[in-house]
Parts: C-alpha cells; structure tokens; sequence
C-alpha cells in the first residue's frame, strides 16, 4: 500500500486530517503485510503518515478553539519544512522530528518479521539478523532521563539550523514509555532556557507525546520566555 504524494499534501480542516488518517491506518490493518507496512514503513509515505501526518494532526488540534478555522497540508519528499498550519491571519510551517533511534527501529523491524521483540532489553544486529534477548528490568528513572535527552536533542539540532519566526519545531516523542510529568516539565524547561539564551526567533517549539499523552508547547513570546 502506498500513499501517492498527490493525496498526502492535500488541504484538510485539522477534523479532516484526523478522519484520513484513521481511514489509511483501517485499510492497513487487514492486509496480509500489516507487520511489515506499519512497522518496518518502507512504502510510499506510510513512514511520513505515521512520524509526521499524526503528530501533526495533534498539534493541530492543540491550536484549535471555538471560531477558530484551521486547515494543514502534509509535504512529502525532503523539503524545508514538513507541514503548514493555516489560520485565517497566518500560516506557521512546521518542522517535524522524532525521537526514533537506531534501537527503536531495529525493535520495529523485529516485530515486523518475528513477530515478537522485548521493549527495554538491549537489541542488535547481526548480518540480515535482528537479535533482541531478554534481561533484567531497567532502571526507569534512567529510561526517562535519556528520553528527555533525546527529545531535547532533536530539538536542539533543527534549531541550530532553523530562526524563522514563522516556522514551529514538532518534535514527535514516540515512545512506547509513559513519561512522568516532571520530566516533561524539565523537558519544558531545558528548552525554555535554550530559546531565552540563543534569542530565537522561531515561532515555538512543541513536543508531541505517543501513548495518548497529548501536546506541550512553548509559544516563543516575551511572556512565555521570561
């Protein structure tokens, strides 16, 4: 199954994007290949719908209120930015990263071809190979920490490159893991911090959490930063 770039950049009402995107991951599910389609994510645009489309949609839905018209548009390819979110006054491009790391991908991969992998143990690969064995339960305080790392990490590379005060950061923290309030809270703050020190003039910075945890953002304003 693939999705045409044609239909991946078409505009949507923020409502619309979220009906389409639960309509391609329903015709997913019962095709024979479902492991391989969502898990391994080689065909056209399923890597983009599933690290891109559904963070944005959330953001979208974050910056959604009463009388207030909201439309997106998906880019595929490798452009300079990933999506626009369309107000009435104004249209914020957003930059969209995640959190996968070469561990989680391999963990993907195992699912898709064995079916079966373990989430926090250490994986490998050998050769064509994907080896993931078990061990003992790690420290989850740890887990977290290095996730919140990660997240901040992403971040911090497109905003070394990116200032445009029109373009948002979405970073897309997609771990199976439930992240504890306080370490987002942190997260929070190592990036209000980063913003205050650079003077960025990015238009905000948002983090997108998996597990149904929802969206926290930081709007690059004199209030927000002080």
């Amino acid at each position: 199954m693939e999705i045409p770039d044609s239909e991946y950049e078409e505009r949507r009402t923020i409502f619309e994007l979220c009906k389409w995107i639960n309509s391609k991951l329903r015709a997913l599910e019962p095709l024979p290949d479902f492991e391989k389609l969502y898990f391994e994510r080689s065909e056209k645009n399923i890597k983009k719908l599933l690290e891109e489309a559904v963070p944005i949609a959330k953001l979208g839905l974050y910056f959604w209120g009463p009388w207030l018209d909201i439309s997106v548009r998906c880019l595929a390819g490798n452009g300079a930015y990933d999506a626009e979110l369309i107000f009435k006054s104004e249209t914020i491009r957003i930059e969209v990263t995640c959190t996968e790391t070469d561990e989680t991908t391999m963990r993907r991969q195992a699912l898709a071809r064995d079916g079966v992998t373990y989430l926090m143990s250490p994986v490998r690969r050998e050769r064509q190979q994907i080896i993931s064995e078990p061990a003992p339960m790690p420290n989850l305080y740890e887990v977290w920490t290095r996730l919140v790392e990660c997240a901040f990490e992403r971040f911090q590379r497109k905003a070394e490159i990116e200032d445009d005060p029109q373009t948002a950061i979405l970073v897309y923290v997609s771990s199976l893991q439930f992240l504890p309030l306080q370490y987002r809270m942190k997260l929070m703050e190592q990036t209000r911090m980063y913003l205050q020190t650079h003077n960025s003039t990015l238009y905000g910075v948002y983090y997108c959490y998996d597990q149904n945890q929802g969206v926290d953002g930081l709007r690059n304003t004199r209030r927000d930063l002080r």
